[in-house]
């Protein structure tokens, strides 16, 4: 019996690894339920911010181990090139993985036009929607939203959003149907993958930031809230730079940190050294401006890392886990407070928090609900009308 086929529309693909949660997300779906489906999947044929593609690719679908996938250079991303790339493969569901990219827009432009097949469509905004998110280059978006519905160019479709806070997000601007399925983690470490933690000791702390260093990601405001605090700091920070003049920002900042913290930026970090790097921390501390999910939150559980985060993620409810603070992006007092208990910590009582940290990610790695939720989904998608 021939699976259904689904066409995920997705701007970097493996082997990139700078696209963030996003990246991760069509992955995680495609590792666990390509038994269940056939994945095409259309990407860039680089990675974010590459001027070189990947090596070794053809100018055709190529085989992965789970699915095929289509790499388009800049050049024929495009209404001319996306579309003839979408009509060299069939298919039953076209599932996109972003609100503002180039491919969304002009494949739902050609959509519009009649100029696709008449497929079924599933919309994975990624929390693009989100308050905080849309106040970034907030003019250029609201034209975009208020364009696109003049034009239609949304009519039709099924939104695809993982919590109940981000169906609202899209509600606020477009009508339904609005599906909810949480995202699907990557499978945990092995019990050896990590390397033994540092010591905890009163007075020291090690912080650790792993994200794309973009606004939305709030950065300056880490860099910020570690000069607020007194004692022996280490404050490491890993992601792509995809925002040179934020990257200088934060840079500024960092030159301005008083003598107590030691911070520096190391680069983007493959996936794969992604857990053994924030084991060598205590803390990882997050005050992005919004989270759809937070793939690298759950990262940083698996690495047995208690956390500091703003409210605006998945991940709530923290201290009453024992695992750690979300607090509001405007407690400043209460960040302040987070990171001072930690600093202040004896290693039993961090010891304690640790292992709810990897409690919590476990918690979330057993439960059956998102890959049932994602499944489904599909299913249902599948069936409807175009």
């Amino acid at each position: 019996m021939n699976k259904p086929k689904i066409l995920v529309v997705q701007d970097y693909f493996l082997p990139a690894y700078k696209g963030g949660g996003s990246l991760r997300t069509v992955v995680n779906i495609i590792d666990k339920l390509a038994g269940d489906f056939a994945f095409d999947v259309l990407a860039r044929d680089r990675d974010q911010g590459d001027a070189q593609p990947f090596p070794d690719l053809e100018d055709a679908w190529m085989q992965r181990e789970r699915c095929r996938v289509r790499y388009l250079p800049p050049n024929r991303i495009t209404p001319l090139g996306l579309g003839r790339a979408v009509a060299e493969c069939d298919y039953g569901l076209v599932y996109f993985n972003s609100f503002f990219s180039k491919f969304t827009v002009w494949l739902l432009t050609l959509r519009r036009l009649g100029l696709l097949r008449d497929r079924p469509v599933l919309l994975a905004p990624r929390g693009e929607l989100a308050a905080n998110a849309l106040a970034l280059k907030g003019r250029k978006k609201s034209l975009y939203i208020r364009l696109s519905r003049l034009l239609g160019l949304y009519r039709g479709i099924t939104w695809h959003a993982s919590s109940e806070s981000e169906r609202a997000e899209i509600l606020r601007f477009f009508d339904g149907p609005v599906e909810i399925a949480a995202d699907l983690p990557a499978p945990p470490p092995g019990p050896d993958a990590l390397p033994a933690p540092p010591p905890k000791r009163p007075g020291e702390l090690r912080l650790v930031f792993l994200s794309r260093l973009a606004r939305k990601k709030n950065l300056a405001r880490a860099i910020e809230l570690t000069g607020r605090v007194k004692g022996d700091i280490v404050f490491d920070i890993y992601g792509t730079a995809e925002d040179p003049e934020y990257l200088a920002e934060c840079k500024a900042l960092i030159d301005r940190l008083p003598p107590n913290v030691r911070c520096r930026y190391r680069g983007p970090l493959r996936y794969e050294q992604v857990h053994q790097t924030l084991a060598r921390y205590h803390v990882f501390l997050f005050p992005t401006l919004n989270e759809n999910f937070g793939h690298v939150i759950l990262e940083a559980l698996l690495a047995r890392l208690p956390l500091i985060l703003s409210d605006q993620t998945f991940w709530r409810g923290l201290q009453a886990k024992g695992a750690g603070f979300d607090l509001p992006l405007s407690d400043v007092s209460g960040f302040d407070a987070a990171i001072r208990r930690f600093v202040e910590m004896d290693q039993d009582r961090y010891d304690e928090m640790s292992r709810n940290a990897l409690k919590l990610a476990q918690a979330y790695l057993d439960d059956p609900g998102p890959l049932n939720e994602t499944r489904n989904l599909f299913l249902r998608c599948l069936d409807r009308p175009a």
